[in-house]
């Protein structure tokens, strides 16, 4: 098995698949794969005989499933167990139908398995044209719209009705929402899987999930011109819509005609975009700390623009580099090395397992722009 799982190994370093394992999985595997463990170091192979047990192949399955989604060709060198596991092929043909071809024989003769395959491959209007009996199988249906959302309104009027079924369809196609049952359209947890995947979901929701704030800051953060359908009176609330242009600027068009006119609002919405356009703001803003407070909220890259004392300001450094890590670079020198900004930019190296002063060092990533620069770490 563990030959078999080598041979991903290659086309796994080449797209950059290795950040998908993770921590906890054989350390035979993520030397294969030319990964390093939490301390930056090569992780050494001293437990490459250790046999495989349940949970270390539930692991590696997952592991495979996420690299068919970048290369679906990687299936023909999966060991021939999963290829006969009928199980593991339904999670694959809902990523990529092509993946039925290295099947097993047997298995690409599984009516479902091939009809899962045909709507992730043609979408779920192949529904139309398939066994009535399977509109009517719930676990036809669940496989059916976790391969394409939309299959959901060829479905039977029950399974719309089926929490579990709706939510597997809105998580694949927010949109899928549409076709829900209404009380499902009203069910917060459903409307909120749903516009995370795409805010246009908003426009299905119920009106009451319409005025929710969570449910809209989550839409319009996918999606700025989800705004259009929340419920009038929020889109006309100056606070709420300074916090949705700090997610996404390009949400402003469709905020209140007063607010898209609002000077502090157009300012944030155009630093959410390009952080650039901070530089243009007048000098009432430029010095105000709290307009820079919320300009690096909506965009870390902002702190480049800010005037020099705000760069050295614990609380707006930390705002930035919350936002956009790289945004490290644009501190002060001594803000760059303080440990509680370090790991909110997530390069404060914490192993336990450092036993040397070289293990306590952790160099930054060259996007940080610090190259050839360390940081010091317990």
């Amino acid at each position: 098995q563990a030959s078999s799982v080598a041979a991903f190994a290659p086309a796994l370093r080449a797209m950059g698949c290795g950040a998908s394992i993770k921590p906890g999985q054989n350390d035979w595997l993520q030397e294969e794969l030319g990964l390093q463990n939490s301390s930056g170091r090569a992780v050494k192979d001293t437990h490459s005989s250790r046999k495989w047990s349940g949970a270390a192949l539930k692991s590696d399955r997952e592991m495979l499933l996420e690299a068919l989604k970048q290369d679906v060709t990687l299936f023909r060198h999966a060991h021939d167990a999963l290829k006969a596991d009928r199980e593991f092929v339904l999670e694959a043909v809902k990523q990529n139908g092509f993946a039925l071809q290295y099947a097993s024989k047997e298995i690409q003769a599984d009516p479902l398995v091939k009809l899962v395959a045909a709507v992730q491959t043609s979408g779920g209007s192949v529904m139309q044209s398939a066994d009535p009996n399977f509109l009517r199988n719930r676990e036809a249906v669940y496989h059916a719209v976790g391969a394409d959302g939309l299959a959901l309104q060829y479905v039977d009027l029950a399974l719309r009705s089926d929490p579990e079924i709706v939510h597997v369809a809105v998580k694949q196609n927010g949109l899928a929402l549409e076709y829900a049952n209404p009380t499902l359209q009203s069910n917060h947890e459903i409307v909120l899987a749903a516009v995370r995947q795409n805010g246009c979901a908003l426009e299905h929701a119920c009106p009451f999930l319409q005025a929710n704030r969570e449910i809209v800051l989550q839409a319009t953060a996918q999606h700025g011109e989800s705004l259009r359908f929340c419920d009038a009176a929020v889109k006309a609330e100056p606070d709420f819509i300074l916090r949705v242009v700090k997610a996404n600027g390009n949400a402003l068009p469709y905020a209140e005609q007063t607010l898209q006119k609002d000077p502090l609002i157009m300012l944030i919405a155009s630093v959410q975009i390009d952080s650039a356009a901070f530089q243009n703001a007048d000098d009432g803003f430029r010095c105000s700390r709290e307009v820079v407070l919320h300009a690096v909220e909506a965009n870390g890259e902002a702190l480049e623009h800010v005037p020099e004392h705000f760069q050295a300001d614990t609380e707006i450094v930390l705002a930035a580099v919350g936002r956009t890590p790289t945004a490290l670079r644009f501190a002060s020198d001594n803000l760059q090395r303080d440990e509680e900004i370090l790991k909110a930019a997530g390069i404060w190296d914490v192993n336990p397992l450092c036993n040397s002063e070289a293990d306590h060092i952790k160099e930054a990533p060259a996007g940080f722009g610090f190259v050839g620069q360390t940081i010091p770490c317990p």
